[in-house]
């Protein structure tokens, strides 16, 4: 029989994802009080269910994208049997070590070896809505001593029903603290001549395709150089050119000696074939640091970086690349498209000291679902926390 106390945490688990990861970078403060919802876990089959619930709510958009994303290229019908399949599938293992590791004692320990498990591979190849990003709208502006606040209060939340006065002062501590990083929170100065371009492209089904989409882009891009002055960088989306070929050079090369000459600097979305099977997806740089590639370091499992599967294509990854490039005289940090939904990637980009964050992303497959919002929201996050100039492209 099924106690209404654990209905109960099944819902407020479901609504902390839902609201926590619902594109509003407020809400996103949300994240952590699930773990008091699982600490209150009668036994480990509940624990379970209760962060299966979290991380399905969180992660609805999936039943329409995933449906997209991985159907044939250039389809956009919903195939709701892949959608629910992607969806389900990866949230089952991504509750698992909050089962596992539940228990009534030692919170620390425990919440230590689950968000790190969630957070780097193998699990954290799919290891979004993770509770610690909460830590940028939390702690702004407090950079590594902030995640580590963060991460205190998701064990001292823990202990919520094991009232203390210890506890509250500890507690009370970090709100204080919370406050006064709010308040007391200044972006930093932007550095100027870093513009990043949003399109509105369809998936590239065909040769014409790719041909009309790098027509419109150079179009773009030559508009952008004639209407701002001092510009020393462009960022385009992920993937937008398609191919980086022969003939997409010769496209661009007109746009790539006009940047040469003013020492601009342009990043295109693209890939490269490096043989009939293999290819690197990342963003590929035109005119002063032409021949630069800022690497896609996790491509999306089964849909891009699929090493297993004989006679398809497959994305390298760069799993260990900490994603931080010499720019223009600065320390750029890239993070694209499925990356921005993960743990290790920005953090070991962080331990680099960027000064710029670039996140560039095509969510094409993803129209009228919560992951374009949420690849906003936790790039903002993760940009406030470390405080550093954040350049956003997305092609919708």
């Amino acid at each position: 029989m099924i106690r209404k106390p654990f209905i109960i945490q099944l819902v407020f688990s479901a609504l902390i994802g839902y609201f926590a990861w619902g594109g509003s970078e407020m809400w996103l403060a949300l994240a952590p009080c699930f773990v008091v919802v699982w600490a209150f876990s009668r036994n480990k089959i509940h624990a379970y269910f209760c962060a299966l619930s979290y991380y399905l709510a969180a992660s609805h958009g999936l039943i329409k994208g995933a449906g997209v994303f991985f159907g044939s290229p250039g389809k956009e019908e919903v195939s709701i049997v892949s959608g629910i399949a992607i969806w389900v599938l990866p949230n089952i293992i991504l509750a698992l070590p909050w089962a596992l590791l539940w228990g009534k004692k030692y919170y620390y320990l425990r919440v230590s070896l689950i968000i790190l498990s969630v957070s780097i591979p193998p699990i954290g190849l799919f290891g979004w809505a993770n509770p610690i990003t909460a830590a940028g709208v939390i702690f702004p502006g407090l950079g590594w001593p902030g995640l580590i606040a963060t991460f205190i209060l998701l064990i001292l939340l823990c202990y919520m029903f094991q009232a203390s006065k210890s506890l509250n002062i500890s507690i009370g501590f970090l709100l204080i603290l919370s406050v006064f990083c709010r308040i007391n929170y200044k972006e930093q100065s932007h550095i100027s001549g870093i513009v990043g371009i949003n399109t509105k492209l369809c998936w590239i089904k065909s040769s014409e395709d790719e041909y009309e989409h790098n027509k419109l882009l150079i179009e773009t891009v030559d508009e952008v150089l004639a209407a701002h002055k001092a510009l020393k960088l462009i960022l385009l989306p992920e993937l937008v050119i398609g191919t980086w070929n022969n003939a997409n050079k010769h496209l661009w090369e007109k746009i790539n000696r006009k940047c040469k000459d003013l020492g601009i600097t342009v990043f295109l979305g693209g890939r490269i074939n490096l043989n009939q099977r293999e290819y690197i997806s990342g963003m590929i740089a035109i005119g002063k640091e032409e021949g630069a590639i800022l690497f896609d370091r996790v491509p999306v499992p089964i849909s891009m970086w699929r090493p297993w599967a004989k006679g398809k294509s497959t994305a390298i990854s760069y799993w260990s690349h900490p994603g931080v490039y010499s720019i223009q005289g600065k320390r750029v940090a890239s993070i694209i498209c499925y990356e921005q939904l993960l743990i290790w990637p920005i953090l070991h980009s962080m331990v680099y000291n960027p000064e710029i964050l670039l996140a560039s992303s095509n969510t094409w497959w993803a129209k009228n679902t919560n992951i374009p919002s949420i690849q906003q929201q936790v790039t903002k996050a993760w940009a406030k926390l470390f405080n550093i100039q954040l350049v956003r492209a997305v092609n919708k």
